[in-house]
């Protein structure tokens, strides 16, 4: 299959996850991100779209912590913003994608730790997403920030991704 056909399996997948099951993995995957919560200081994060896992749960705790960026595309890049209220400091974009207000939050350019999205991740930490580059030119340019790819356990291929010479890979996989 190539990346178009496994980002479409892969979703028909995502999106067959149940109610109960979606609540349940959010806050397991809360409390299994505490350990990383924990040891880093300016954690990248982003607001759930469509049927992605909830990461409300996990952006609460960092908003009180002090600790949560937002990412929010800007001329085919990301740029992170130091967020402080979800609600009051973000708006409503295209694709229906919830990003930082940039005339009410400030931008930051030094990480710790990246919780990157996906539509499915290999057991090498390879990963597959929405297909624009976003993640990969991020995660290019911050490598030294720790990077957590999150999802359901679902996302999950048994088989190798394909890869290209411009794919990012994670440091490490948190699915539920």
């Amino acid at each position: 299959m190539n990346k178009g056909e496994i980002r479409n399996y892969y979703r028909t997948i995502r999106s067959n996850i149940c109610l109960n099951r979606r609540k349940e993995c959010s806050n397991l995957l809360c409390e299994r991100l505490r350990k990383i919560i924990d040891i880093h200081k300016k954690i990248v994060s982003f607001v759930s779209i469509n049927d992605e896992i909830d990461l409300s749960l996990i952006n609460e705790i960092l908003i009180n912590e002090g600790k949560l960026y937002l990412p929010k595309i800007n001329e085919n890049q990301l740029e992170c913003y130091h967020i402080k209220n979800i609600k009051r400091d973000t708006t409503i974009c295209k694709y229906n994608i919830v990003q930082p207000n940039s005339n009410l939050c400030q931008i930051e350019d030094a990480f710790d730790c990246v919780l990157v999205p996906a539509i499915v991740f290999d057991e090498k930490y390879n990963r597959i997403g929405y297909g624009f580059g976003y993640y990969d030119r991020f995660l290019q340019k911050y490598k030294n920030a720790h990077s957590v790819g999150v999802g359901f356990r679902e996302q999950l291929s048994n088989v190798s991704l394909p890869c290209e010479s411009h794919d990012v890979m994670v440091n490490e996989l948190c699915l539920v």
